[in-house]
Parts: structure tokens; sequence; C-alpha cells
């Protein structure tokens, strides 16, 4: 169940990295996928997914967007707090947060 789990989080990780707008969302579930293979065990593919994913983030244009749109303090935007950075933060540790709890047991 874990290899399963890292392989679909490695495969939607890279997919994510290659796709410019989508690539975002995708790379979230990887993420995901990647802390339900802790669980059952696996640690290598879901540390792999993890810095994967950070490379992505540091290049997709979604959140260069935000950023921006934050920095400027845009008064048509939404929101001026950064929630897809939050949200890109929080599901980067989830992994981490899964092998650290997953060793304990």
């Amino acid at each position: 169940m874990s290899k399963g789990f890292g392989i679909a989080a490695l495969v939607l990780g890279i997919i994510g990295f290659f796709l410019p707008l989508v690539g975002l969302f995708v790379s979230w579930f990887a993420l995901v996928c990647a802390t339900v293979s802790t669980f059952y065990g696996g640690r290598g593919m879901a540390i792999a997914t993890v810095i994967i994913s950070a490379v992505a983030f540091l290049l997709t244009p979604t959140l260069w967007a935000e950023s921006l749109n934050v920095a400027t303090a845009n008064p048509l935007a939404p929101s001026s707090t950064p929630t897809l950075k939050y949200i890109c933060y929080a599901l980067l540790t989830a992994p981490i947060v899964g092998i650290v709890i997953s060793r304990s047991n």
C-alpha cells in the first residue's frame, strides 16, 4: 500500500512540475498521497515528492501571481493574505510530520 501511494505521489509530483497553472493543484494531491504513504511506512518516495513539489512551487506562475498581488496590495484582490502559499507550506510539511509520527509507532 505504501509503495502504491508513494509511486502515485512521485508520478503526480513530476506531472505537476511540468504543468504551468494546474500543476500547483496536482502537486498538492501528490503531497496528500505522499502523506498517506508515510502512514503505511513509505519514506523514500515521500521525501522525493516533497523535494520535487518544493521545486515546482518555486517555479509555478500561480504562486508568483499571488505573491505579486499581495505585494502590490491590489485593491481588486479578494484577500490580502497569501492563502495558496500557506497551503503549500502546510502540505510540504505534512509528509515530514507523517514520517516522524510513523517512526514513533
